[in-house]
């Protein structure tokens, strides 16, 4: 029998704890929509941080691997992973050095048709 009064105390507890918690966040209802998406993207960006604790005891626990082998292996992972962002940073702003200064170029070459043209690449780019 007490266990079920503690079961009863501990529901009618969490209502109330549930209740505080909702009341707690009811200062951002009406934000913009692109607010809550940035919520829940920074929310998803942070769970994809705990990949690597579970990759380092996937590695040492399942597979087998020491522990300094794991860590060779994440090193090099998070390396390539630093490569492909420096390369994936130069390429994009190379793209915006180009779409910037392109407009001035054209309209250095063909005057009041530069604009034209820009507009003109700039709508096939996007098809």
């Amino acid at each position: 029998m007490p266990a079920v009064n503690l079961v009863r105390a501990a529901g009618s507890n969490s209502k109330v704890g549930l209740k505080k918690f909702l009341q707690m966040f009811s200062m951002y209802r009406g934000m913009p929509r692109s607010i809550y998406v940035l919520f829940f993207a920074r929310i998803v960006n942070s769970i994809g941080s705990f990949v690597y604790p579970f990759l380092t005891m996937f590695l040492t626990d399942k597979l087998g691997l020491s522990t300094g082998d794991a860590a060779t292996t994440l090193i090099s992972v998070l390396l390539v992973l630093l490569v492909f962002v420096i390369i994936v940073t130069s390429f994009s702003f190379v793209y915006a050095q180009m779409t910037f200064s392109l407009p001035i170029q054209l309209m250095g070459m063909f005057e009041d048709r530069g604009p034209v043209i820009f507009g003109s690449i700039m709508t096939f780019n996007a098809g």
